[in-house]
């Protein structure tokens, strides 16, 4: 099809543009990446098939709007692991927070995630109310600081690889993502009292 030699970013124009095959190409090229990643991540092959095949209808449907901001690889990775925590949230219970304020090294490996599994069952009503006021606090941020704290907390992306992905500093990342928690702890302190402390 004379796709082969073409790269990610030069088959996405070409798909963009009309041309069916780049996306038959791109598929080809990382479907086995992407399987992997969400075998991974879900521990179950059928649903890492399922997971692949979701994570290529979200490419279909969202390619249009694709600008090059990061590297389509990357782009696909935060797809495959957005895909891999719908699915997860989906099948578990809403697990309950973990401190917002906890700190993290320069690369953002020790950073806790938001979320830790095991709340207990007469938690969570509570947890629920307190888990929809956060998702509107979230959606509520500034566009720069929402995208640096879904990737951080939602899924659980090391800074630096934030960083790449977004074409900003680290240092940037790390204030965006201050700025991000501190408006968070500020708004849900009524619901949290000394628990999110």
């Amino acid at each position: 099809m004379g796709h082969a030699g073409a790269t990610d970013e030069q088959l996405v124009g070409e798909y963009n543009a009309g041309e069916a095959g780049a996306l038959e190409t791109l598929a080809r090229r990382h479907y086995e990446g992407v399987y992997r990643n969400a075998l991974y991540r879900t521990r179950d092959p059928e649903v890492a098939r399922d997971v692949a095949q979701e994570v290529f209808l979200r490419v279909t449907r969202a390619l249009p709007r694709f600008r090059g901001e990061a590297q389509f690889k990357t782009w696909l990775h935060c797809i495959t692991v957005r895909v891999c925590i719908d699915h997860i949230r989906a099948v578990r219970s809403r697990p309950q927070l973990a401190p917002l304020d906890a700190p993290f090294d320069s690369a953002g490996a020790t950073a806790p995630t938001l979320v830790a599994s095991g709340a207990a069952p007469d938690e969570q009503a509570t947890y629920g109310e307190l888990t929809q006021r956060l998702d509107a606090i979230v959606e509520d941020l500034p566009d720069r600081q929402r995208r640096v704290f879904k990737m951080r907390h939602y899924d659980h992306m090391k800074l630096a690889d934030i960083a790449g992905a977004l074409d900003r500093s680290l240092g940037t990342v790390k204030a965006q993502l201050f700025t991000a928690r501190a408006t968070l702890r500020e708004s849900l302190d009524p619901y949290l009292a000394s628990s999110v402390r």
